[in-house]
């Protein structure tokens, strides 16, 4: 809560007044763990598919073979990152102010969970004794 006060969010060296932010969009710094998953996944399966509908249906080489196994592969990675893409976007929180009489005092109420101070108050409350 040490970068928002009730009029500005300090960024570095800049100063932004809290009246001109329209939205806050909040994203996970972990996407490529996801984005790898997908691909790897995409590529296993189909590969795993075009294997087996060419165990039916047999090419004429094994060149032949492991170029269509390879192909398909790298379509499923592709097809599997797209997913994994889109799935890292669903994690996304998008922030406007509610109030439009006073857009500040929203956005800092709305924005004050994701602060460190917050966070911290949080884990370190003491549970209460009940006598």
């Amino acid at each position: 809560m040490d970068d928002i006060d009730n009029s500005y969010l300090y960024l570095r060296d800049e100063r932004i007044p809290l009246a001109r932010i329209r939205k806050v969009v909040i994203r996970s710094n972990t996407n490529k763990p996801m984005l790898i998953t997908g691909a790897i996944v995409g590529a296993l399966a189909i590969g795993y598919l075009a294997n087996q509908s060419l165990r039916t249906n047999q090419t004429r080489s094994p060149i032949a073979h492991g170029l269509t196994v390879t192909f398909a592969a790298a379509g499923g990675a592709a097809v599997g990152l797209l997913l994994g893409s889109a799935a890292s976007r669903i994690n996304r929180k998008v922030i406007r102010p509610v109030n439009q009489g006073s857009p500040e005092t929203s956005l800092v109420r709305q924005l004050e969970p994701f602060t460190l101070r917050y966070q911290e108050d949080i884990l370190n409350r003491l549970p209460k004794i009940i006598q």
